[in-house]
């Protein structure tokens, strides 16, 4: 479950890129459009919600903002945040009061999904693409866009992205997992090219007092 609530929040703040070897070739041509323009930005500011669909179990929505600048983000939710600073990673469980740090790039719940970890996933060739059907979400036609992991032990069975037909941008994605549960993030704001403090990036351990840090770097 906390893998795959990470996911649902990185997977929207990366420059996608897809492996090239898999999916139909319309898919492709839309997807490398959206990563072309997600390439151009130097910086990404996004209000999103973030809605919790478990198997059992009452629905959730979250409100969440996220902030990317080259390999360094933040995301912040009401139950979670994640720092990155490029080299380290912190995850901030409000409900536990712990705090996870982890190396960027670290195979981890935290990092592996990063938005830099997890495009690596899709340049591994592990995932087919293919067309979907067209909407309107947010006030915006779409386009969607199945994605399906080729391991078949996956936790998850599908993602489904939405792709603003009139500028290529992102609008939603949602997450299918096996057991039934699903998580669907919308972007109801998106600012690129903005100036943002560096100190956005850096964690400030004197913010975050009473809360038990774990550190799991190795290098």
């Amino acid at each position: 479950m906390k893998k795959l609530f990470i996911l649902s929040v990185c997977f929207l703040m990366t420059t996608l890129t897809f492996a090239q070897e898999t999916g139909d070739a319309a898919a492709k041509t839309l997807l490398e459009k959206a990563r072309k323009k997600y390439e151009g930005y130097k910086t990404i500011e996004a209000d999103f919600s973030l809605t919790i669909e478990p198997a059992e179990g009452k629905k959730e929505v979250q409100k969440g903002k996220m902030w990317q600048s080259g390999e360094k983000y933040r995301v912040q939710l009401d139950q979670q945040e994640i720092i990155s600073d490029g080299k380290s990673s912190w995850l901030y469980m409000k409900g536990n009061k712990e705090i996870q740090i982890n190396d960027a790039d670290a195979q981890s719940d935290a990092n592996s999904l990063s938005p830099k970890g997890l495009m690596k996933m899709y340049q591994s060739g592990n995932f087919i693409y293919f067309m979907g059907n067209t909407g309107t979400e947010n006030g915006k036609s779409v386009q969607y866009i199945e994605i399906k992991p080729v391991d078949r032990r996956a936790e998850y069975s599908k993602f489904k992205v939405a792709i603003n037909k009139s500028n290529n941008q992102i609008v939603s994605m949602k997450t299918y997992n096996k057991d039934g549960s699903k998580f669907t993030m919308l972007i109801s704001k998106l600012a690129t090219d903005k100036k943002i403090d560096a100190k956005k990036f850096i964690f400030d351990a004197t913010k975050y007092q009473g809360v038990h840090i774990e550190d799991l770097r190795t290098n």
